[in-house]
């Protein structure tokens, strides 16, 4: 969805990420996605002055989503890349440039994005014609398809996130002995995902909301769409998130247990003569047996009750406000 814009941009010297980049692609956003948007309309012979302003809205919308997804993932993506600046074999680093390439390149994210869409498609018509008897009208096939193209490839990404970070507790890491979790570049890889872990919570919902927004009144596929995309950003967050960051306590314990085990191999061997230890032998001793026990007892779990509590409380309330607002609709409709 961002790398054909791009692409067209950097031919003419516009850069994708600057305030100007992000106001041309919105502009170009909600064009794609209205100018169809009309013209389906068009040809369906549903194309009024009231549908008219009702797509630019959602348009509008949908656009400016698109936007804040790629600003907000951006920031937290360049954050999580910062475990990938220590690692400490080169080989590992070409290899996991190369990595990144096949799997982070446009092309499968369009395809898997694409995939997702029709795939999401193809259930919804199936869902409307067996519950609801009749199908979805074609202009909301469209923008349903738009926001799933947006969807599959987001969470295509974050999965992406998943088995790249399982691939780290193989790597080796330059990191700090006596605190490893305390290191720069893996503190700022947690924070990164905790960014996008928010960001994710918040936007399916988002789009949920203008999802549900172009559905009928009273439609049963409003439960059915509720639950799958607030399910679909749980998920996404406990896969591209949640996991990622017990990998990187996998990373620390281990590199706890690289730095204890000559530290306890060289104690086991003074501990038999520490009766017949001289002073100066002595000190060393309890100077290893201190080094051992700060190494030992230090923290390695970056999944703190604070981070799942902020996780969960948002995914809480991105819950209550899509369930609160299909169920305000509800209530509507019966009272009219």
């Amino acid at each position: 969805m961002y790398a054909a814009p791009q692409q067209a941009f950097a031919r003419l010297g516009i850069a994708l990420h600057s305030a100007f980049g992000y106001a041309l692609l919105f502009a170009v956003l909600a064009v794609a996605i209205l100018v169809p948007a009309l013209a389906i309309a068009w040809l369906a012979g549903e194309l009024t002055g009231e549908f008219a302003v009702r797509a630019v809205v959602v348009s509008v919308v949908l656009a400016l989503l698109n936007v804040a997804a790629l600003v907000l993932a951006k920031a937290a993506a360049y954050n999580i890349s910062a475990v990938h600046r220590a690692l400490a074999d080169e080989d590992q680093v070409r290899a996991l440039m190369a990595w990144d390439r096949r799997w982070y390149s446009p092309t499968a994210s369009a395809l898997v994005g694409g995939a997702f869409a029709f795939a999401f498609l193809a259930l919804l018509y199936a869902i409307s014609r067996s519950i609801g008897g009749t199908a979805m009208t074609p202009i909301t096939t469209w923008f349903a398809f738009m926001v799933a193209l947006f969807l599959g490839q987001f969470t295509f990404s974050i999965a992406m996130i998943f088995f790249e970070f399982r691939a780290f507790t193989r790597c080796r890491f330059d990191i700090y002995t006596l605190r490893p979790m305390e290191t720069p570049a893996l503190q700022t890889t947690a924070r990164g995902l905790k960014q996008l872990g928010l960001v994710s919570i918040v936007l399916f919902p988002l789009f949920n909301l203008v999802l549900l927004s172009l559905l009928p009144g009273g439609s049963n596929l409003n439960v059915l769409i509720t639950v799958g995309f607030l399910l679909l950003a749980y998920l996404a967050t406990a896969v591209g998130i949640l996991f990622p960051l017990s990998f990187l306590g996998t990373i620390v314990k281990r590199e706890k247990q690289r730095h204890l085990r000559p530290l306890e191999r060289e104690l086991n061997a003074m501990v038999p003569r520490v009766r017949q230890m001289s002073e100066a032998e002595y000190e060393e001793f309890r100077r290893l047996e201190t080094l051992r026990t700060a190494v030992a007892d230090s923290p390695d779990s970056f999944l703190s009750m604070g981070s799942v509590a902020r996780i969960v409380g948002a995914a809480v309330l991105s819950t209550v406000t899509v369930v609160a607002t299909a169920a305000i609709q509800l209530y509507l409709e019966r009272a009219l």
